[in-house]
């Protein structure tokens, strides 16, 4: 049987955000969305999540690296995946340190 985890996806492009999630839900995954790292930490206060894909950056005072490091804080089994097409060296490194387990 198939394992169906709790994913969380968080981008504040809510049109990238939610056709992520429309894809995942294809594959009968539960999905929620969050368009801020402030979001994203209430839903994670709500409910655990296996795997979070996340933006790395977002307005509104949280990066998604400051939103991984507080939802890691609250449930240190989440999967984070940072996923960010402003990619440098430094952010990489970052994420990494900070327990992403990708960074795409």
């Amino acid at each position: 049987m198939k394992t169906l985890w709790n994913i969380l996806v968080v981008d504040d492009e809510e049109a990238m955000c939610e056709s992520m999630a429309a894809w995942l839900r294809e594959d009968g995954y539960k999905v929620d969305t969050a368009f801020s790292g402030k979001q994203a930490v209430e839903l994670a206060r709500q409910k655990p999540y296996a795997i979070c894909f996340m933006d790395l950056k977002m307005p509104g005072g949280m990066d998604g690296i400051e939103t991984m490091m507080e939802l890691r804080r609250i449930n240190p089994d989440t999967a984070v995946i940072i996923i960010t097409a402003y990619a440098t060296v430094d952010t990489a490194i970052a994420a990494m340190k900070e327990g992403a387990q990708e960074y795409m």
